[in-house]
């Protein structure tokens, strides 16, 4: 039994040695401090203005972090591109990054630190002009899990002070799988591609009729509510609810689930304050999300009282 468990043991950590050996960035953590980076982002400016895109993806069995960036400009009929090439030396114990793009330019940052947060990338000195010497800064502030912000600076002092060449604001692309499309769904609400379909949206209005007696305006009322409830147990009606106070006499709306205008005022024939009077009614043809139908099971679980 001993001579089975000392075996065991000698197999399992060959194992572990041979996947280290093979593909040693996947089990090092140190390769893993700039993953919050990897994904397909916008950039914008700090103005708000879209600068470009980024795709960042792992390549060479996780050991290499590869940035594709596209200006959204262009210089002329050149569109601005460029690609680095990020990874972890272990025999020095930086993080360093290649930088090349489509005007013939490149940038090497030798020297790379991750800290509370953030990936520092500094470059050697280098010969910014004639008489001047530079140093490059790029840092990546891990803000969120869809925003970073990018702030690369220089220095001509040896690194003393540091003044901002660019800042810039990543926002990750949200992208909803395909497979969450519901086919036997949107049949049912009979959606188009985009999730949408065609309604009839009624204003009510304050009527031309008045009535004093206070019994009959709430008995009309009632029958107005109840009116509300058979519709939308057939179907017929997909959202209905007063205005607060306004200016406008506006007192309710309804979203008929009908293509026609025709048919949205046959239904509201039917509701006992437009036919007192109490209430009169505009129509427009609306355009919405046929999940709008969906809503009103959901109120039914929410609501603790009815009207």
């Amino acid at each position: 039994m001993f001579k089975k468990i000392v075996l065991f043991s000698y197999l399992s950590c060959s194992l572990i040695s041979t996947f280290a050996q093979n593909k040693p960035c996947s089990i090092n953590p140190m390769y893993r401090q700039f993953d919050f980076w990897i994904g397909k982002w916008d950039v914008y400016t700090l103005k708000g203005q879209q600068a470009g895109t980024s795709k960042i993806s792992l390549i060479l069995d996780s050991c290499v972090i590869l940035e594709e960036w596209t200006s959204t400009s262009k210089n002329g009929q050149l569109t601005y591109s460029g690609k680095s090439y990020n990874t972890f030396n272990s025999a020095e114990m930086q993080w360093q990054q290649h930088w090349v793009d489509n005007a013939g330019g490149s940038n090497d940052y030798q020297l790379g630190t991750y800290d509370n947060n953030k990936m520092i990338y500094t470059t050697h000195p280098f010969a910014f002009s004639k008489d001047t010497m530079a140093i490059r800064k790029i840092t990546f502030f891990n803000l969120n899990p869809n925003s970073i912000r990018q702030l690369g600076e220089i220095s001509k002092d040896n690194g003393k002070t540091f003044t901002t060449e660019y800042d810039l604001e990543y926002r990750r692309k949200i992208t909803i799988s395909q497979t969450t499309f519901d086919s036997v769904l949107a049949k049912k609400l009979n959606a188009d591609e985009r999730g949408m379909k065609n309604y009839v949206l009624v204003i009510l209005k304050t009527g031309t009729n008045t009535i004093s007696d206070k019994n009959e305006i709430d008995k009309i009322f009632e029958g107005h509510m109840s009116n509300i409830g058979r519709l939308a147990k057939e179907g017929k009606l997909s959202l209905a609810g007063p205005f607060r106070k306004n200016d406008k006499t506006y007192r309710g709306l309804y979203i008929f689930n009908v293509e026609s205008i025709e048919e949205a005022k046959i239904i509201t024939a039917t509701d006992p304050a437009v036919q007192s009077g109490l209430l009169d009614a505009e129509y427009f043809n609306w355009y919405g999300s046929a999940g709008l139908s969906e809503l009103l099971p959901i109120h039914e679980k929410i609501s603790k009282t009815k009207f």
